[in-house]
């Protein structure tokens, strides 16, 4: 019986940008990989060091967007995939937003009853001016010894 495999990729990651949070190891390697398959990579690191910067230079040289210093939350938000390398905390504000979301339509909801504003974690937000709904997937990628 012949051997088949899901593609390494699925078409769904790659309707927007791949999104890679964390650029040592883990995170250079992901990223790395999955812009030599093809993939549209945002890579971010709020990290600033000589590592860091090496690591982003070789990456924009595979075609790759990065940060350093700083996580663009409008893409990573937007993003089809989140991957997460093993040193970024789960309670890092990127991935707290690429998990919640935006709930427009509890926003939409709350104005229609008159409330003008929502509360989100300890936050008044206006209804009016509510994001829409983003939703992604996110993975987190570890070394093997």
């Amino acid at each position: 019986m012949p051997r088949t495999s899901e593609p390494a990729m699925r078409k769904e990651w790659l309707r927007n940008e791949i999104a890679v949070i964390g650029l040592a190891r883990s995170g250079r390697a992901v990223a790395t990989l999955l812009a030599r398959g093809g993939a549209d990579v945002y890579a971010s690191d709020v990290g600033r060091s000589p590592e860091i910067e090496a690591t982003a230079a070789a990456l924009r040289a595979e075609g790759v967007v990065v940060d350093v210093g700083v996580h663009d939350q409008a893409r990573i938000v937007s993003a089809s995939l989140v991957v997460v390398s093993p040193g970024v905390p789960p309670t890092a504000p990127p991935l707290v937003v690429a998990r919640k979301g935006y709930y427009t339509d509890l926003a939409k909801w709350a104005a229609g009853k008159g409330h003008a504003e929502l509360r989100v974690d300890g936050e008044r937000l206006p209804t009016a001016r509510w994001p829409r709904l983003v939703r992604c997937s996110i993975a987190t990628v570890g070394g093997i010894p």
